[in-house]
């Protein structure tokens, strides 16, 4: 240890072991060293030793009292630079203020390295208006470390009208602003308008260029390229990324995700895949994080599996949970929720937003037992749901209309304080919507009265929505009448309301009150408006709504499809084909309401003629267009080319109405058997052109009323006067109408000679379904039209009272077959 006497030397190795953490040997050291004690150089080197790691916080402040006992030399601005970084760090003020308070005493307040030091400190503190500020201004000779610290203080704390203010007039002073200042400005004009962040961030980027140096530093190329991004202007992002001399790996990011954000989908996949060819960059889990939901927007599974191949190949990605929790949403959006379940299966070490990206997948999916299953083993797990996760129970159980589930979740929330925590409303306006959305509008106004301190828009039209929805229109009403502030949307939904509860002159008072308040109407306005019109049928204000919507020059399929639907229903079959012709985006709404409109008004060919036209474009048909055609041939009588329409969508049921494919196919059957009485002959054909045989194909098809299509053809055959009676057969109605309490299957002769005899094959076999007499008594009155879904509202219903069965034998000697009788 002779060497120890060099000052130098001595220094040099006990910063050696303070930076390597060797802090037994530098102790050792420090204590070797003769007169180290004086010289504040020793005492500084290790308190930055024990300062370099938030684990020895405490040894800090321990050494750094043990230098103020000693009393053999004073803190320097060193020392305050390395321990007022430790007070931030610890968020620990009261110390923070002591030193500040001994600086001052000592006179250094005012050196610039004490003054960056204090506004740093107190800025992560959170007191940067008045503590740090005043630090900032008490420093004599402040530096672009100091304004640097103050802009980084008001930025970190979301003052950023302040930052910038800062920022402009420090370009008024003859520090220049150098990489770190333009890093730390760029980001804060996220949080304006686009055109404002767009006009400020120009003249920073001006500013660069005018520097030249600034553009060399690859950091403040980074800031500008997200920036650029962050605006939407991506062709010039794209220009300066092609234009930067050196590129790592947070500029491939930078772009990468920042095309994804802009929607440019395929583009960004582009540059993923150009990284990919380079060898000096090789994807991080923060590109594998921002390239797969592009994928996953462009549905492309061959990318995704691509990628996943790639992380499996590279075990820090694998070991990642950030890119399973990609990996698994992206499956999930693509419908794949087998792979989505075993990729969560396969995260090594799953977070809260594991479980939460698989619940969510199971919700987009509609797996109902699996997602309840799922939250149980969250829960054995010990895992304890966030506001996320509640957000997507709750939204789950909208979707599904599961109120006790809702229930059960606002009580889970109760008891774990997720709601008392909630400082902005998010959670409790989504029980109150979800609430809504499943018709209980009593427990959604109790958690609206629960907000009664901390509500805004979105509470208030949660509640609006919930009760008009429910047709409660006074209610909502009296709630929009109490909204201190509103919007839009609250203007939209009163609009719905006053339309569907046949309120058109208050509906059209709202539209014009909100323009009165300086408001834009948008598409969803017009839509909500448009029933008003219909319900005054009044094509002046139709046309007028038509007019506002040129003017606007709105671009939306549903609010062109409810204007054709409109013209249509008005009786305005000319304008509404102009209306469809003139649109160049035809799609499935626009057709669809088109066909609707030729089969209002009984123009069977050109619905057909239209419905032709959409399968010529590639249009997928779903169950509505199909039942709107066949409703057109129903009406014009075109049988044939109903039925044929009928037969050629019987094999794709399955795909266009997956889960609802007997209602929907009932729909289809009763657009033949429940048109107007007064298109007998439709009737009279359908009896004679096979309707049977179609009723014999679907045989067991319930209708939505409870009365199946079997029967309901039969009674439309006998109606229409049909004497084909050997399709009666009783087997057929036995499977097609369980519900029947008994009905007799004797064997049924061939009747073809009276309509006397007719008559009675059918009392014998529809009297099973205890409707036979009511029926049989219509033939000589007026009909009534029924259908699928209004069955239960028939007036028939009110003559069944004075007629039973008693007086059904003694009429019409009906007595049923006992030898075989079936029993719901």
């Amino acid at each position: 240890m002779g060497h120890l006497s060099s000052l130098y030397l001595s220094k040099s190795l006990l910063n050696m072991y303070a930076k390597c953490g060797a802090f037994s040997d530098s102790n050792k050291l420090f204590g070797e060293i003769s007169n180290c004690s004086h010289d504040p150089i020793f005492w500084n080197i290790l308190l930055s030793g024990f300062a370099a790691s938030p684990i020895h916080d405490a040894q800090t402040f321990s050494f750094f009292n043990r230098m103020r006992v000693a009393n053999q030399v004073k803190p320097t601005s060193v020392t305050a630079a390395v321990i007022l970084p430790v007070c931030a760090r610890m968020r620990d003020i009261y110390v923070g203020k002591s030193f500040h308070c001994y600086m001052i005493k000592t006179g250094m307040e005012t050196h610039t390295l004490v003054g960056n030091a204090l506004v740093s400190m107190y800025a992560k503190c959170g007191l940067v208006s008045y503590d740090a500020y005043a630090a900032f201004q008490s420093i004599y000779h402040k530096d672009v470390v100091s304004w640097n610290a103050i802009i980084a203080g008001f930025s970190e704390n979301k003052m950023v009208d302040s930052a910038l203010r800062l920022f402009f007039f420090m370009l008024k002073t003859q520090i220049k602003p150098n990489h770190a200042t333009i890093a730390t400005v760029l980001p804060l004009l996220a949080s304006l308008a686009t055109d404002t962040a767009y006009l400020f961030g120009r003249e920073i980027h001006c500013y660069i260029l005018r520097h030249n140096e600034s553009l060399a530093d690859v950091s403040v190329c980074n800031a500008l390229l997200s920036f650029h991004l962050m605006v939407g202007r991506v062709k010039e992002a794209e220009l300066l990324f092609r234009r930067m001399e050196l590129r790592d790996l947070i500029s491939w990011n930078a772009i990468i995700s920042g095309f994804a954000s802009n929607g440019e989908w395929s583009k960004s996949l582009e540059l993923f895949q150009e990284l990919l060819y380079l060898e000096s960059n090789e994807p991080d889990s923060v590109t594998l994080v921002s390239i797969l939901p592009a994928c996953a927007q462009l549905q492309n599974l061959k990318a995704g599996r691509e990628i996943h191949s790639y992380v499996l190949r590279h075990p820090y990605l694998y070991q990642d949970t950030s890119v399973g929790n990609a990996l698994v949403s992206f499956y999930a959006k693509c419908n794949n929720l087998v792979a989505a379940y075993h990729t969560f299966l396969m995260i090594p070490s799953r977070d809260l937003i594991s479980w939460n990206s698989m619940l969510d997948a199971f919700a987009i999916g509609g797996r109902n037992a699996q997602f309840f299953k799922l939250l149980h083993w969250m829960h054995t797990e010990g895992i304890r749901p966030d506001s996320i996760t509640i957000l997507t129970i709750l939204h789950f159980c909208a979707n599904v209309l599961k109120v006790d589930k809702v229930k059960e979740t606002h009580c889970y929330s109760l008891r774990c304080g997720l709601l008392q925590s909630d400082f902005e409303p998010t959670t409790r306006n989504a029980m109150l919507d979800t609430y809504a959305k499943c018709s209980n509008v009593e427990y959604a106004f109790k958690v609206f009265q629960t907000l009664s301190d901390n509500r805004n828009l979105v509470t208030f039209n949660s509640m609006i929505s919930g009760y008009v929805n429910c047709g409660l229109y006074d209610d909502a009403y009296m709630i929009f009448e109490k909204m201190p502030a509103s919007d839009l949307t609250t203007w939209n939904l009163m609009v719905r309301g006053c339309a569907e509860n046949d309120c058109p002159d208050q509906a059209f008072s709202l539209f014009r009150e909100l323009q009165a308040r300086g408001m834009k109407p948008d598409a969803v306005t017009i839509i909500s408006l448009l029933p008003s019109c219909a319900q005054t049928a009044s094509v002046h204000l139709m046309k007028q709504c038509h007019g506002y919507v040129i003017r606007a020059c709105f671009d939306d399929a549903h609010l062109e499809g409810a204007l054709l639907d409109l013209y249509a229903k008005c009786g305005d079959l000319g304008y509404a084909f102009k209306l469809f012709h003139s649109n160049p985006g035809r799609d499935l709404v626009v057709f669809t309401a088109m066909v609707g409109g030729y089969a209002m008004h009984g123009m069977g060919e050109e619905a057909l003629r239209i419905f032709s036209d959409m399968l010529d474009l590639g249009i997928k048909p779903d169950h509505i267009v199909i039942t709107a055609v066949l409703s057109a041939c129903c009406h014009a009588g075109l049988v044939d080319e109903g039925l044929k329409i009928f037969h050629s969508i019987e094999k794709g049921i399955n795909e266009i109405q997956a889960g609802r494919d007997a209602l929907s196919k009932s729909r289809f059957l009763n657009c033949f058997v429940g048109c107007q009485r007064k298109q007998k002959g439709v009737l009279t054909g359908l009896g004679r052109k096979g309707f049977l045989d179609v009723v014999g194909e679907v045989k067991g098809l319930k209708l939505t009323g409870g009365l199946t299509i079997t029967s309901l053809g039969l009674v439309y055959c006998l109606l229409s006067w049909s004497l084909d009676a050997d399709f009666l057969i009783p087997a057929t109605f036995a499977a097609a109408a369980p519900c029947a309490a008994s009905f007799s299957d004797g064997p049924v002769n061939r009747c073809t000679t009276s309509r006397k005899a007719f008559v009675s094959v059918c009392t014998k076999v529809v009297k099973g379904l205890q409707l036979a007499v009511p029926w049989l008594a219509c033939l000589s009155m007026d009909a009534y039209l029924m259908s699928a879904d209004d069955l239960q509202q028939l007036p028939i219903y009110e003559m069944l009272k004075p007629w039973n069965l008693t007086y059904a034998q003694t009429t019409f000697g009906f007595h049923p077959d006992q030898r075989n009788v079936f029993i719901e």
